[in-house]
């Protein structure tokens, strides 16, 4: 699943740390992403149309007897953009191509002559996939090439069959819609650094990035939506975007205040999952309309009824399905589904090619009004936050009115969740910020709203290996200057202000490290020697270095607090007698 997007990139800020709280523009790149896409593709697109034609010229490619010649490559140099998120955060950026073909006679290993050489055409279009990482805190955006490539709306169409070498037809058919062609295609992509032609179109927006991080706007998301004003989660207009379209948007937000809690969620696999109704057929709905218009790519050039039903092989991908590569189709689907209507007027056709190019300029009409804007929330949702299946969160107590009890009120937000399962386990690590500081509370631990568990059961998180009240205090603060009688002897210090910033936990481990190294190399008199034990006392008293294998009273933490660990298992209802 993908978002269409015209290309360009939002920048906004958000100070009171809240999910809910005003934005404020910060900046507007226009097609910053599509002109990165574009001018990696333009790069490669004459050397893969060379690459891919000798490639398939190789003797016995398909099997032996079966060469390929007088080949003809057409591969489109355009592509239409669409984003998503992976399990760990980061943007997948998809490069869908238009109509593609290739046109090529074989040998055949019979007695028959030239003459019997089986010519054939091979339509196509190809979705290339790159990630760019995107950092939890804000920091510098960067691509790190190809993850992986499919062949979408395969159709193969024979120009000259003879009837003595249909096996041979069979065999080609078996190569370009099964693993054959896929395999020859990541060859090329194996010897390609697309990442070093789209990482420089980055820059502006990465230096825009270090300048807020270094204002202290530490954490970022990203969501795809409107930029006019229009959007429909958060409604802000950036100068300079244009009407009616769908861009990504980074938000970077301020978090001087608040503390962190981080842990696991394990239950095992047998138990279930959790799933949320309705985003499947969102899901389906988002990936129908790309096949439907990629499809209409590959036609563009059909203009009967007849030639349309050949083109188009609709291919039926399983029930939890919501992409299917083209080697699991044909083995569930191998022969094409009755032609659909849409294809009977030559008019309707026309349109589905207008629907084409608004949906490669990512007009943001089109796709919303298509699969409906309740889907397009849930979509949008769970692009900028993730698949956040449980909801974490800490319990303040509230006083009341006078001569009433108080009242809890839930504390924290959600701000990431990572998938770490294996055949037996699944495991969900989550980080919880935008937590009070010095302030112990409970923290609980439940399916996040409109989840529910796929096997229809009840379920419930209890904590694992720790109990009592949990407290985020202040972050230790680690300074490093310059003695003014040894520049080159850094000396670290805690509780000072100096040139100072807050560390993770595994960076202040780091510098107790660093610093214990430095002591062994340099024997100068003006290095403080007791700093490093200075700081792994501070560490050891804030709980960073507890043992997680033992159970945790009322546990704390330095700025973050790991290990509130969860497990989740079926509900019991108490029986009461």
């Amino acid at each position: 699943m993908g978002f269409p997007v015209a290309g360009g990139v939002g920048l906004a800020t958000e100070t009171d740390g809240g999910t809910g709280g005003p934005l404020v523009p910060v900046d507007y790149f226009p097609d910053m992403l599509r002109e990165a896409a574009q001018q990696a593709w333009s790069q490669y697109h004459d050397e893969l149309t060379t690459q891919l034609g000798q490639l398939l010229g190789t003797g016995d490619l398909i099997t032996s007897g079966i060469t390929l010649y007088d080949i003809d490559v057409n591969i489109a140099d355009d592509v239409a953009l669409s984003i998503d998120r992976d399990d760990s955060g980061d943007l997948l950026v998809h490069l869908t191509t238009g109509g593609c073909s290739i046109s090529a006679t074989s040998t055949q290993p019979t007695v028959l002559g030239k003459w019997a050489d089986p010519r054939f055409s091979f339509d196509f279009a190809l979705e290339l996939t790159y990630r760019i990482d995107l950092p939890p805190t804000t920091g510098a955006l960067h691509a790190t090439g190809f993850t992986h490539i499919r062949v979408l709306s395969p159709h193969i169409d024979s120009q000259n069959l003879v009837a003595d070498v249909v096996f041979v037809f069979n065999d080609i058919w078996a190569f370009f819609f099964g693993d054959g062609l896929v395999q020859v295609l990541e060859q090329f992509i194996a010897g390609t650094d697309f990442a070093s032609f789209v990482n420089p179109q980055l820059t502006p927006l990465n230096d825009k990035l270090q300048e807020l991080a270094g204002q202290g706007f530490w954490f970022l998301t990203a969501v795809v939506d409107r930029l006019d004003g229009q959007g429909g989660l958060h409604g802000l207009s950036l100068p300079g975007a244009p009407a009616d379209r769908l861009d990504l948007m980074l938000v970077a937000r301020g978090y001087d205040r608040s503390g962190t809690i981080e842990g696991d969620i394990t239950w095992p696999a047998a138990l279930g999952t959790p799933v949320l109704p309705g985003v499947r057929e969102a899901l389906r709905a988002t990936d129908r309309l790309f096949a439907d218009n990629a499809m209409a790519a590959v036609s563009s050039a059909t203009t009967t009824p007849a030639a349309a039903a050949r083109v188009r092989p609709r291919l039926v991908a399983p029930d939890d399905a919501v992409f299917v590569t083209v080697a699991d189709a044909v083995a569930l689907n191998p022969q094409p589904l009755p032609p659909h209507d849409r294809f009977v007027t030559a008019a309707r056709n026309v349109e589905l090619q207008h629907s084409d190019v608004e949906l490669r300029a990512g007009v943001a009409s089109r796709f919303m009004s298509t699969i409906g804007a309740e889907s397009f929330t849930r979509l949008a949702t769970l692009f900028e936050e993730g698949p956040i299946t449980f909801d974490v969160a800490g319990l303040v107590m509230v006083p009341g009115e006078p001569g009433q009890f108080a009242s809890t009120r839930r504390v924290g937000h959600m701000a990431r969740m990572t998938i770490h399962d294996d055949g037996t386990t699944c495991r969900r690590h989550y980080v919880l910020d935008q937590v009070p500081i010095g302030f112990p509370m409970p923290v609980v631990c439940s399916l996040a709203g409109g989840w529910v568990w796929s096997s229809g059961i009840d379920v419930a998180c209890t904590p694992d290996h720790w109990d009592g009240n949990v407290t985020v205090r202040p972050a230790i603060r680690v300074e490093q200057r310059v003695d003014a009688t040894r520049e080159e002897a850094p000396v670290f210090g805690v509780g000072t202000t100096t040139r100072s910033r807050t560390h993770t936990i595994g960076e202040q481990i780091r510098a107790v490290q660093a610093v214990h190294a430095f002591d062994r190399v340099h024997e100068a008199p003006t290095v403080r020697r007791t700093a490093s034990d200075t700081i792994a006392n501070e560490l050891d008293q804030h709980g960073a270095l507890i043992d997680l294998a033992l159970t945790r009273h009322d546990p704390m933490g330095a700025g973050t607090t790991p290990g509130i660990d969860f497990t989740v298992a079926e509900l019991i209802a108490p029986v009461i007698r």
